[in-house]
C-alpha cells in the first residue's frame, strides 16, 4: 500500500482528466484504510477501483494494448468481488459489462489471427450470460481471470 500510495501522490498535476487523478488518490487512501481495518471485501473493491482508474488514465496515452483488454481482468475481479460479497446485482452488472467489452475487443483478436483464443473467451461470456445463481458464476469467473491475462499478453505483443 505504501508503494501504491507513493506512486499515486507522485503523479504529475497536469495529467489529462484531473478528476480521475483525484479519484485515484482517494481510492488509494480508502484501500489503505480498508486493509488496515482488515476489511477484505472493501479492500478488494477499492483495489479493483484503482485498477479501473489507472486503465482510464492510461487510455489517454494510446498504448499498444486496447483499453477493453485491460478491462476484461477488471470485470473478472468485479465478478469475483460479487461472489465474495454475495451481491447478485454486481454479478449481473459485471457480466454485462464484460460482455460489452468483449464485443468491442473480439474483432481485434480475430483480425490478429487469434481465433481460437477469441472462441475460448466467447464461450466463457456465453456461460456468464446463462448464469442464474451465484454458483453458476464461479467457474466462468475463474476462466475469465485466466483468459484475460492470456489475452493481455497476446495483444501486448506485436502482430
Amino acid at each position: 500500500m505504501r508503494s501504491v500510495s507513493q506512486s499515486a501522490s507522485a503523479l504529475p498535476s497536469n495529467l489529462p482528466k484531473a478528476d480521475l487523478v483525484g479519484q485515484l488518490q482517494a481510492s488509494v487512501q480508502y484501500a489503505g484504510d480498508a486493509a488496515s481495518a482488515r476489511d477484505r471485501v472493501e479492500t478488494m473493491d477499492e483495489a479493483n477501483t484503482i485498477t479501473r482508474l489507472v486503465a482510464d488514465l492510461s487510455a489517454e496515452f494510446q498504448g499498444q494494448l486496447p483499453y477493453e483488454a485491460k478491462m476484461l481482468a477488471y470485470y473478472g475481479r468485479q465478478l469475483e468481488l460479487g461472489l465474495v460479497a454475495g451481491r447478485p446485482s454486481m454479478l449481473a452488472q459485471s457480466a454485462n459489462a464484460l460482455q460489452s467489452a468483449w464485443t468491442r475487443l473480439q474483432p481485434a483478436m480475430e483480425r490478429r489471427g487469434q481465433v481460437d483464443e477469441a472462441k475460448r473467451f466467447t464461450d466463457i461470456v456465453v456461460q456468464l450470460a446463462g448464469a442464474r445463481r451465484p454458483a453458476d458464476y464461479v467457474a466462468p469467473t475463474r476462466a475469465v481471470l485466466s483468459e484475460a491475462d492470456r489475452i493481455e499478453k497476446a495483444l501486448g505483443q506485436r502482430p
